[in-house]
């Protein structure tokens, strides 16, 4: 988020998971950094990879669509 650090959305992360523990809820979370992270791997193994992971349907998708046709430039 602009004009938000790091440290901001850590903080922010850890108390929303510190409350739904104290209320005995399920958490998880997922952090990824994804701007230049899959521009090196071959997409359609790393579809495959997160497949056999159990990573199907509209979550492959949306990794399917955020791969297709991107481009890289120096």
């Amino acid at each position: 988020m602009e004009n938000k650090s790091t440290g901001t959305a850590s903080h922010s992360f850890v108390e929303s998971v510190q409350e739904a523990l104290d209320r005995h809820l399920h958490v998880g979370g997922i952090c990824l950094e994804l701007s230049k992270a899959y521009d090196v791997i071959n997409h359609n193994m790393f579809l495959d990879q997160l497949d056999s992971y159990g990573v199907r349907g509209s979550g492959n998708m949306w990794f399917k669509s955020y791969l297709k046709n991107r481009t890289k430039s120096v």
